[in-house]
């Protein structure tokens, strides 16, 4: 999708007036940030100092932050990604990546969420990381996707460990009539991308009655769009604190939805479901080039899984099941 596909229809002006807004909102959100911050600079001077580690309170941190972050993203979405009506998939995390680890440890906090007995159903498996993290666990593991664009990736996979207990199934879920009978469901950051939030029906109709579901959804107070968005006039894929703009705003121009504890909670209990647990899944910092810079962040800011801290957070994490 070209760029003068995106900005069809936007008068000059508009974008203009968009394009200074989403740098106010960056400028204004930016230095509250950055008081959070060097305040945690403090408060772990001293366990830094002892090991040789000093950083002034004077330092830019933050902008070297952002420029570090940006480095894998400074070009757009790759247009693979969007179908025909400009639509985004969305891009599955790697094997290898933190964030794979962070909701499998997650998800083993979640009592009686794994067993032998369980069928467990992946809604936008993408290339299966999940799912394989878990299949020991399970009876058996059914991966659904919309495309077939991950497939040899989950079949390689799939072969190379020797795992017969999980499928792969291309099906457009907001399309189908089709229904499982799940146990237990997962779908990691693919709510977002459905056309319309009322897919979520295929989610409660293909869940036991008893079962428990986890899903993760895109946080509106990380500090980066996390999907990007097609904004005019400005070059980058990942705009600070575009995401912290009003809602009609945002979904104008990001290439997906992005969700608050309460509105995802509130559209999950709209769906039939009850909503045992939302928390913030903290910045696996994935993005960053591995190195020294990436260590030390991660160790001094992002080592936990879950945090309290909104804008240290990349997703929401929620456990919901379905009424007996």
């Amino acid at each position: 999708m070209d760029e003068s596909r995106k900005n069809q229809g936007y008068p000059l002006a508009q974008q203009q007036a968009l394009a200074e807004i989403a740098m106010a909102a960056d400028a204004l959100l930016s230095a509250a940030l950055k008081h959070y911050i060097i305040a945690q600079l403090r408060i772990s001077a001293a366990p830094m100092a002892s090991k040789g580690l000093y950083i002034s309170t004077k330092t830019p941190f933050l902008s070297l932050a952002f420029s570090a972050i940006a480095m894998r993203h400074e070009e757009r979405i790759p247009e693979a990604l969007f179908q025909e009506d400009g639509h985004y998939l969305g891009r599955p995390a790697d094997f290898e990546d933190r964030i794979v680890a962070r909701r499998l440890r997650l998800l083993q906090a979640v009592p009686q969420f794994t067993g032998k007995n369980y069928q467990l159903l992946d809604i936008g498996c993408g290339n299966g990381a999940s799912m394989f993290g878990l299949h020991q666990q399970m009876k058996s593991c059914v991966g659904l996707e919309i495309t077939d664009e991950h497939l040899s990736e989950f079949e390689r996979y799939k072969q190379s460990h020797g795992i017969e207990n999980c499928t792969f199934e291309l099906l457009d879920i907001e399309k189908t009539d089709k229904r499982f009978e799940a146990d237990r469901i997962i779908s990691f950051e693919v709510i977002e991308h459905l056309s319309s939030e009322d897919g979520l029906r295929f989610y409660y109709e293909s869940l036991k009655p008893g079962g428990l579901m986890a899903v993760s959804v895109p946080n509106k107070w990380w500090i980066f769009e996390t999907h990007g968005a097609s904004l005019p006039l400005l070059p980058w894929n990942r705009v600070p604190f575009f995401s912290w703009l009003p809602r009609p705003i945002h979904e104008r121009f990001a290439h997906a939805r992005i969700y608050t504890k309460g509105r995802i909670t509130r559209l999950l209990q709209k769906h039939g479901f009850e909503v045992l647990s939302a928390i913030y899944v903290t910045a696996p910092m994935d993005v960053l080039p591995a190195g020294k810079f990436k260590e030390w962040v991660i160790r001094w800011f992002f080592n936990s899984d879950s945090t309290r801290v909104p804008f240290k957070a990349t997703s929401v994490f929620v456990v919901a099941r379905k009424p007996n």
